[in-house]
């Protein structure tokens, strides 16, 4: 059946290495015909939200595991879910914020399996970390280092006691068989063929997480333009100053301290069990990060492809928090507290504001007037229901006409059928240059749709901007008339 149309196995497919399992519980709403595409859309959209938002649970319980205090773990959570590029992803992003949120139920699973060392925690580390790693192949890497502390500790026990086959051995291997048997039952491209490919899969997931060979489009990073086409690659330091650009300052600040004093209490083996904790969580942020460098992964659309560290730096910028905390006096804690509520209610108050907008936030280190001739804004189109929406609402005529050129028209096109059927009927899409130039002769309401990730400034040259979606005083894509 699948074959007379046209749909080959996902063993077979180039896309084997994206793994849905965190969808599964959505099926049933993709049967065909069984809503419409709008309410389709917004349900996709709520359900991933709703992963995001497990994330942030999974957040709050990590810092409230390590440090006890319900007060600082609701803070924390705030911090991790409103920084602005991460928040606005977690509307729609449905393969890197799926994986932070895996990532983070990882690391809290570990903490409790490396802590209680019970069943219960092994099994529960097993099935999210077989659903992180169907997700994206680094979840086992997360789960390998999370086991290697769990080896040195039972070692270290082992040799103390002089006792080796003991229960602490029998939970580990549980952890490791609930892993990979999860990993295995939720991945059909390793058995979906009728043979059994997991060694090939997992090659093809490390090969492809690196050089992506399937994609060779260009990236606009510090107003040049890299075509991996040509051959082109981007500058070692892309990842690095993506993220030290698009995250909040005083997240970045509160990360070096935290740094400082993991190196600080390692040195001088204070709060160890804690800082031994932040210790992996470093080594699990950091080790990605240097393979990405060493092997110039093929990047691109910002740093999205590595947002599952974000929670990791997120994790250990809280650690920077409660460490600043114990050295200021009692009777100026809460001051210093505030200060961070109060620029923790600014993040939140424009996250909110800004929407999905916010997936082109850029902070302070960005000294430029013009962001569209530097980096790019909008790579997913997720702004452009928003310019359609304000000019179906001020129009002037029964329909209007929206044009755009090469990968702009999908854009377009992907954001139209999320309109409901009243919208529709007042808008015509147009991908033909002279269809535009003749509807704009008939004197039409003709608009251009731009976007500086897929078009040219050329489209636009002689034309005026009418509608535009904006994301922290920068316009994201826009109508031109």
């Amino acid at each position: 059946y699948y074959d007379n149309i046209g749909i080959i196995s996902i063993s077979d497919s180039v896309e084997r290495d994206h793994g849905m399992a965190a969808y599964l519980p959505f099926t049933p709403f993709l049967l065909v015909g069984m809503f419409s595409e709008q309410l389709l859309s917004f349900l996709w959209h709520t359900y991933t939200f709703i992963i995001y938002f497990f994330g942030v649970i999974m957040f709050y319980l990590i810092i409230n595991q390590l440090f006890k205090n319900r007060k600082l773990a609701f803070l924390s959570a705030l911090i991790f879910m409103f920084s602005p590029r991460i928040f606005a992803d977690g509307l729609y992003n449905n393969k890197d914020i799926v994986l932070l949120s895996l990532v983070l139920s990882s690391i809290y699973f570990g903490i409790l399996f490396i802590k209680n060392k019970n069943y219960k925690s092994a099994i529960s580390l097993g099935i999210v970390a077989g659903f992180a790693s169907n997700t994206k192949i680094i979840g086992i890497f997360i789960f390998g280092i999370i086991g290697l502390v769990y080896l040195i500790n039972y070692l270290r026990d082992s040799i103390k006691n002089k006792k080796y086959f003991n229960k602490d051995l029998l939970v580990g291997l549980t952890a490791i068989i609930v892993m990979f048997s999860t990993f295995v039952a939720v991945t059909p491209a390793i058995w979906g063929s009728g043979h059994f490919r997991l060694i090939e899969h997992i090659q093809w997931c490390l090969t492809e997480s690196t050089k992506f060979s399937r994609w060779n489009g260009s990236v606009l990073f510090d107003g040049v333009v890299y075509s991996y086409a040509k051959g082109e690659s981007l500058p070692w330091y892309y990842l690095l100053k993506m993220i030290l650009i698009t995250i909040p300052p005083y997240i970045l600040f509160l990360f070096l301290v935290g740094l400082v004093y993991i190196i600080r209490n390692t040195i001088k083996k204070k709060n160890v069990q804690i800082n031994n904790y932040f210790i992996m969580i470093f080594i699990c942020m950091i080790i990605p990060i240097l393979i990405a460098l060493v092997t110039h992964t093929k990047l691109y659309n910002g740093w999205r492809h590595f947002y599952f560290v974000y929670g990791l730096l997120a994790l250990i910028s809280i650690y920077g928090i409660y460490n600043l905390s114990q050295i200021i006096k009692p009777m100026h804690k809460k001051y210093f507290y505030y200060s961070i509520g109060i620029i923790v209610v600014f993040y939140t108050a424009f996250s909110l504001k800004y929407g999905v907008n916010s997936t082109a936030y850029y902070n302070i280190f960005v000294n430029t007037k013009d962001l569209s001739d530097y980096y790019e804004l909008d790579y997913y189109g997720a702004t452009a229901k928003q310019v359609i929406k304000e000019a179906i609402y001020h129009k002037n005529q029964d329909k209007i006409y929206i044009y755009s050129s090469g990968y702009g028209y999908s854009v377009v096109e992907n954001n139209y059928i999320k309109l409901s059927k009243i919208q529709k009927e007042q808008v015509q899409l147009v991908r033909d240059e002279e269809e535009y130039h003749k509807l704009c002769e008939e004197e039409k309401e003709v608009y251009i749709y731009y976007n500086n990730v897929y078009n040219s400034k050329d489209l636009i040259k002689g034309h005026k901007k009418i509608y535009s979606a904006d994301s922290w005083g920068n316009d994201v894509s826009a109508l031109y008339k």
